[in-house]
């Protein structure tokens, strides 16, 4: 028992008389025990939270990774360069002014929300610059306009338009493509479809699930924070057939 005073916490092993002094070794040795079990659950909370730290830290850097992608970064300047020197200063105005927007939005936390109609404002800089780059842009249509209030996680829709852009026309842009961005509510859940026309994967996917665990700077780093914030009944789905499209639907608690 000496030891305890130490802060070394070590029940009574030998054998407990039975009278007043085993009594109170008996106690003695359930609040050693307990104290212990005390012990444990608050250094496995502590590392609980430490790690579910680590795990925002991760996915904010990953989702700002994302927004400042080399690739992108190099043909948008490559775009800004080709303008001046054809001396279009409109085109190179719009082009610097849409990605200095971009990166403005993007140096806030990734955790934090926002209203939609400020994730419309980001998409619609993104797709300002991949116009001026590729000559075209598929035709966007919104069918947001109740819910452009509501709000969502920051950095959410432009991972997943810039995916279409990636994996959905990758044989150009032709007049009949589209992206329909979409919103609608069921109870106390809010739900955005983003849905385009492009090539599809190779094979049919139905409502594949994003989790936790999946790592990446796209669509898993846009799930892993909703899973973060709101919980794993959140986050992203995807379906996807060979030819005929695939369709992004994000599901969080309903924010007004």
């Amino acid at each position: 028992m000496s030891k305890t005073g130490d802060g070394k916490w070590y029940s009574y092993q030998e054998k407990i008389p039975n009278d007043e002094i085993g009594y109170l070794i008996t106690n003695y040795n359930n609040m050693v025990n307990r104290m212990s079990e005390l012990i444990n659950e608050v250094y496995l909370t502590e590392l609980d939270k430490k790690k579910e730290e680590l795990a925002r830290q991760k996915a904010e850097f990953q989702a700002m990774q994302a927004q400042i992608n080399p690739h992108f970064l190099y043909n948008t300047l490559d775009a800004v360069n080709s303008y001046t020197l054809l001396n279009k200063k409109d085109s190179v105005s719009s082009i610097v002014d849409s990605l200095a927007d971009m990166f403005r939005y993007a140096v806030k936390s990734p955790l934090e929300l926002v209203k939609l109609k400020d994730e419309q404002n980001n998409v619609s800089n993104y797709l300002t610059i991949q116009k001026y780059r590729l000559g075209a842009i598929p035709e966007i249509i919104w069918e947001i306009d109740a819910y452009r209030e509501n709000q969502i996680l920051r950095l959410t829709l432009q991972p997943i338009i810039e995916n279409c852009f990636k994996h959905a026309f990758i044989d150009g842009i032709e007049p009949y493509h589209k992206i329909r961005i979409s919103a609608n509510s069921i109870n106390d859940e809010f739900y955005l479809t983003v849905e385009d026309n492009g090539i599809g994967t190779s094979f049919e996917i139905n409502n594949f699930k994003f989790d936790s665990d999946q790592q990446g700077i796209g669509l898993p780093n846009v799930s892993k924070r909703i899973q973060l914030i709101f919980g794993t009944d959140y986050g992203l789905t995807i379906s996807s057939k060979p030819e005929c499209g695939t369709i992004v639907s994000i599901k969080i608690p309903l924010l007004e």
